[in-house]
């Protein structure tokens, strides 16, 4: 599994809602709502590159 990375300014134009991306300037994991971009962990944090590394590995380690 291979998560789309980028800044702000280059996210996809038309995004599907539950499209998710990981935005490297901001930080943290984002997904597409009908609301726009939003932190994946919600209004009370971000997901750190660490957070990120260790989802990634898990992720890895369940669809191989």
């Amino acid at each position: 599994m291979v998560v789309p990375i980028g800044n702000s300014t280059n996210r996809e134009p038309n995004p599907e809602i539950g499209s998710t991306r990981y935005n490297f300037a901001l930080g943290y994991l984002e997904n597409y709502t009908a609301s726009g971009w939003v932190t994946a962990a919600g209004s009370s944090q971000g997901i750190s590159s660490q957070d990120m590394d260790e989802l990634m590995n898990e992720y890895i380690l369940i669809f191989g």
